[in-house]
């Protein structure tokens, strides 16, 4: 066992070293990686570091080859090295390319059968996690494409994204009849429903792509009481209340950084329709955010800068930052006002006055009454003063 073991840790001198600088840059990932994996032992013999090299899936190597187990088969210290050393793997752009080649293609024949398709090009304004709470031994998940392993963001959560902006923000125009000709009816079962109930939408909606292999990053959460959200109980019997003394537990995940372009894919027979998908779709990325952690300012996309991407379909230009954020805080209730700071943090990132000013004023009125009380009230009047003092100049 113990030959083994050395021999798993110096690994091949020649085709392991070459494989790793090919993935990595140069860089030995293998390097300071503790190797340990639950198997019986003609196995472990056989699955080596080099098999590593010819892995071609992330999404298998991520949730079905967890090499980095401690001794006492737990994932304590060696969970955030497998997490730093995943984020830096890199696998070459070839599946994925040939993937968005397909569904262009796929696009491309449903419109010679004159089908409507829309295109939708965005970018990631902050990191995006995506299958956070997905059931891993890891405590922490992530989305891979089951087949080809690259991250991406899958159809069922692009629609059920456009669905929720469309009951939350647009309630004008999303009439429930448009909301169930877009999306279909909300009971599909053919047996018990009547016709009229068991309806499939007209819009089918496509995987979010990304346009390159992403690069991902390895955040954190720092949970303080976690043996007060356990339910922990001390030596005489008593629930740990939430104190100061309570030592935090770092949670280790998986995010794709930001600016990370997405190719989003809409087909219909009504045109109407699928500008209605669009807007919504466009506006459940720009506004709510997708994936994990959103009250964070986590997931939210925003029209890529500097770009020449094409966007079918599109009757005016995207909205402006300001418009964006003006969107989200609408969706937000007045005393989440944990919500609303990150809004605020957003403000404080806005390239011109006259945005802030936008923005700020829209905070005021938002809160209504509440504002007088608000804690960050002098920050947002800030704003709002210094316009008044240019108008007055």
């Amino acid at each position: 066992m113990d030959e083994n073991r050395q021999r798993l840790e110096k690994g091949s001198k020649h085709s392991g070293q070459q494989g790793d600088r090919r993935r990595n840059g140069g860089n030995d990932r293998r390097s300071k990686i503790p190797f340990n994996l639950p198997l019986p032992h003609d196995s472990r013999t056989f699955a080596t570091r080099d098999r590593l090299d010819q892995a071609s899936n992330l999404g298998l190597l991520f949730n079905k080859f967890i090499w980095a187990w401690g001794d006492n088969w737990a994932l304590d210290k060696e969970k955030k090295v497998f997490f730093e050393k995943v984020s830096q793997i890199r696998f070459p752009d070839q599946c994925l390319t040939s993937y968005r080649e397909r569904q262009r293609n796929f696009l491309a024949d449903f419109r010679r059968f004159g089908y409507i398709t829309r295109e939708v090009f965005l970018t990631t304004g902050e990191r995006l996690i995506l299958g956070l709470g997905s059931t891993s031994v890891l405590e922490t998940s992530f989305i891979f494409h089951p087949l080809y392993g690259f991250p991406y963001l899958p159809a069922s959560g692009a629609k059920g994204l456009a669905r929720a902006y469309a009951e939350i923000l647009d309630k004008e125009g999303a009439t429930p009849k448009i909301i169930r000709d877009v999306f279909g009816s909300e009971d599909k079962n053919p047996i018990e429903s009547p016709p009229e109930k068991n309806r499939q939408g007209k819009v089918f909606f496509l995987d979010g792509l990304p346009t390159t292999f992403p690069v991902l990053e390895v955040d954190i959460m720092n949970p303080h009481y976690s043996d007060y959200y356990a339910q922990n109980r001390d030596s005489q019997h008593n629930l740990t209340p939430p104190a100061d003394w309570l030592s935090p537990v770092p949670i280790y995940f998986l995010t794709i950084k930001a600016g990370t372009t997405f190719e989003f894919g809409l087909i219909s027979e009504e045109m109407a329709l699928a500008d209605r998908a669009e807007k919504w779709l466009r506006g459940g990325l720009m506004d709510l955010g997708a994936g994990g952690k959103t009250s964070a300012g986590y997931g939210y996309f925003e029209p890529p800068i500097g770009e020449d991407l094409p966007k079918p379909g599109a009757k005016s230009k995207a909205p402006s930052k300001v418009e964006s954020l003006i969107a989200r805080l609408k969706a937000i209730k007045p005393q989440d006002a944990g919500q609303i700071g990150t809004i605020i943090q957003e403000l404080e990132k806005l390239p011109n006055d006259l945005d802030r000013t936008k923005l700020a004023a829209a905070i005021r009125d938002h809160l209504g009454p509440q504002f007088k009380k608000y804690k960050k009230r002098t920050l947002i009047e800030s704003f709002l003063k210094a316009d008044d003092t240019k108008k007055g100049n």
